[in-house]
């Protein structure tokens, strides 16, 4: 012991105290004294499972026609804006994206939902599920179990996306209303489906990832209170190379959904002049994404310098309807084109993981001719996705993990 003064004692007296997290050295972060547990041995008080927060970021979130293009939007063109943004200054990038690093995520939510009746929805048990009946959806009613079950009937749809992949949970322990953090490493969490790799990444630094191959690793991001899964745009074993771009449609609030259905026409549009198929999918809250999967053979700058061209190319066109500026402030009446989502550490959500939303949204893949009749970004909840799968023909991304496309960055 550090302190000459201190004198340990062998535990007998059990207080209760309130805190708001572990420390990753095992320290109580903010804790408060309630009284003594008369109830309780000491013999009888375990650390439970403590997720620790380890990193953090910023969490979010009639057919339109196809026009007739000029020249003038070839792929030549593109090409010459993304020779300019590889070689641009990232300054200002840079500084938002350290400062949302220290940004903490809360979703507080009106007390008075506490108040009112929920009706809870736990069919069955999953094996080392602790507190099925925790309430992770107080609004929906959809309590811990009925997450993991969602979880079972979506997984072989999801887990092609999200196999090899490395892992950003969004951690609500609470559930849906209460405060939530994000995090990349499983901390004191000891998972069995779920896996670590110790992997060489950026500048020679050893990256610890989290990724799982199997479905039951989604019941221990439940058992977790995971309530969002965000994925990398790369796998593990090729961690350098994302086989993976992710175009975010994230409206400001007063944007008509429209414009942005219209928007994501646009980008799969310009896409399609380079011979790259892209895929569409809701994000489970205000947005969309634009998928497109390619041959891992170039590096993240590349790869955001590519996407950067694309969304850059639209906001010239447009300067009154989207920005590629991270800043708030920049986003009166429009829609900001994430392209911040391809570089190194970025992630997106997964398809079919839930959001956190009080009715429990989740991403879904669409088809393009779906996305015509689509009301809003957050559509389709828990219940939705399972019937949606369940009475389902054709798939909406058929032909997805087949795709083998290469950029032609030369």
């Amino acid at each position: 012991p550090k302190g000459k003064e201190i004198t340990f004692i062998k535990p007998d007296l059990v207080a209760q105290v309130n805190f708001t997290e572990w420390t990753s050295d095992l320290v109580l972060r903010h804790p408060t004294f309630q009284g003594l547990r008369k109830d309780k041995k000491a013999s009888q008080v375990v650390i439970e499972d403590l997720g620790i927060s380890v990193e953090e970021d910023e969490i979010e979130e009639s057919s339109p026609k196809k026009k007739s293009r000029g020249k003038g939007e070839s792929q030549a063109a593109l090409k010459s804006e993304m020779k300019s943004e590889m070689t641009a200054d990232d300054s200002d990038e840079t500084e938002s994206r350290s400062t949302k690093k220290s940004k903490r995520v809360s979703k507080a939510k009106s007390s008075a939902r506490s108040s009112s009746p929920v009706k809870k929805r736990g069919k069955g048990r999953h094996p080392g599920l602790s507190h099925p009946d925790k309430l992770l959806y107080p609004t929906a009613g959809f309590t811990k179990d009925r997450v993991a079950t969602y979880y079972d009937n979506v997984a072989k749809h999801m887990m092609p996306h999200l196999e090899n992949r490395p892992i950003a949970m969004v951690r609500c322990p609470e559930g849906e209303g209460s405060e939530c953090f994000f995090q990349k490493k499983l901390g004191f969490h000891k998972g069995v489906a779920l896996k670590t790799a110790k992997v060489q990444g950026q500048k020679n630094k050893q990256e610890e990832l989290v990724y799982t191959n199997s479905a039951a690793g989604l019941i221990e991001l439940v058992q977790m209170g995971v309530l969002e899964i965000h994925v990398w745009g790369a796998e593990v074993d090729n961690l350098m190379h994302p086989n993976l771009i992710v175009f975010d449609l994230d409206p400001e609030e007063s944007v008509d959904f429209s414009v942005v259905k219209k928007t994501a026409v646009s980008i799969r549009d310009l896409l399609e002049d380079m011979n790259l198929k892209s895929f569409v999918s809701t994000t489970g809250g205000k947005g969309l994404h634009i998928r497109v999967p390619i041959v891992p053979e170039h590096d993240y700058d590349q790869i955001k310098a590519f996407s950067l061209a694309v969304v850059r190319h639209l906001e010239k066109q447009h300067p009154d309807l989207y920005t590629t500026q991270i800043s708030k402030s920049k986003r009166n009446g429009r829609i900001f084109l994430d392209y911040l989502r391809n570089g190194y550490g970025a992630t997106a959500i997964v398809p079919y993981s839930l959001r956190n939303k009080p009715d429990a949204t989740a991403s879904v893949p669409l088809s393009w001719k779906e996305l015509t009749s689509l009301k809003s970004a957050g559509a389709f909840t828990l219940e939705d996705v399972e019937r949606r799968l369940a009475g389902r023909g054709k798939d909406p991304w058929l032909g997805y993990f087949k795709l083998r496309q290469r950029l032609r960055l030369k």
